[in-house]
């Protein structure tokens, strides 16, 4: 190879280095994975029918939804059984745990994959803030007043279901449980849980590790770039940063033939980890 043709390559290089460099989400040593954080555990809720409360018991109640930092959508499950018998098992905080470790698992029919016991007793469960949960609780409805919920996180008439969330990811928020039935009471199996992002442990060491490599390039020393960049590839084989190091290196040292090996492995592996961190950012919002 002539030396203007490897200046040239190098240059090409280094420009595709620099883009992956500028578009990068690993680079910065800040990458995040998803997580299902349990929010509200399983709980068992009995609510009388409306008549019935009037001696004692409840026929309605709210349960407070605080948020953890970082979520990007949440979920609550329930099933209901007649009167205060029966026991459902929900299970969905590691359904959603099993399905978030999958970068494609998110989707858009995320529940139709969650299977919850069927439910036999109606209720109705209203998204809402604290003003409007206490006016929810005072039953301010029944005197002529107006309580006001969230469109998205509302179901009526329902005896079981798994509810997405994606528009109300901060705070705290209050769930209102009630039972239309006048005379027949229900019990409740609720549980909630949050889809965080959490900075990845494994690849902040592999960017760590990648890292001085490039350093080790900057100082000329090629050959211990390609040793610490690999080392980082071991640890994470997504980076493809790291793979255009080592192609970089081999360039520069002269060995054409198997830098340009490398250079095909970083761009699969690039292209291959766009494809999926847009996937991930659509389906992150469903």
């Amino acid at each position: 190879m002539s030396v203007v043709l490897q200046e040239i390559n190098i240059l090409i290089m280094k420009f595709c280095l620099f883009a992956l460099l500028m578009s990068a989400f690993t680079v910065s040593g800040q990458t995040f994975e998803r997580k299902a954080v349990s929010v509200v555990s399983q709980r068992s809720i009995y609510l009388n029918g409306g008549v019935n409360a009037s001696f004692g018991g409840k026929s309605r109640t709210t349960i407070p939804i605080t948020l953890p930092e970082n979520t990007v959508s949440w979920y609550y499950s329930f099933s209901t059984t007649p009167g205060q018998s029966g026991a459902q098992n929900l299970n969905l905080l590691a359904q959603l745990a099993a399905l978030a470790i999958d970068p494609t698992g998110l989707t858009s029919d995320i529940v139709s994959l969650i299977k919850i016991p069927s439910g036999s007793a109606i209720i109705e469960a209203y998204l809402m803030d604290q003003e409007n949960s206490d006016a929810f609780l005072r039953k301010v409805d029944l005197n002529g007043g107006t309580y006001s919920f969230y469109r998205e996180g509302t179901l009526t008439n329902t005896k079981h279901a798994v509810v997405p969330i994606n528009n109300f990811p901060q705070g705290t928020h209050y769930l209102g449980l009630k039972n239309p039935s006048e005379i027949d009471g229900v019990n409740i199996y609720l549980e909630v849980v949050a889809i965080v992002l959490e900075e990845s442990e494994q690849e902040s060491e592999a960017v760590a590790m990648g890292n001085l490599g490039w350093k080790a390039f900057e100082r000329g020393d090629y050959n211990k770039c390609i040793e610490l960049s690999k080392k980082a590839l071991e640890i994470d084989n997504t980076l493809g940063v790291f793979q255009f190091n080592i192609a970089l290196s081999y360039l520069i040292l002269g060995q054409t033939k198997i830098a340009l090996d490398e250079y095909v492995k970083a761009i699969g592996i690039t292209k291959k980890q766009m494809s999926l961190r847009i996937h991930s950012k659509v389906q992150l919002r469903i």
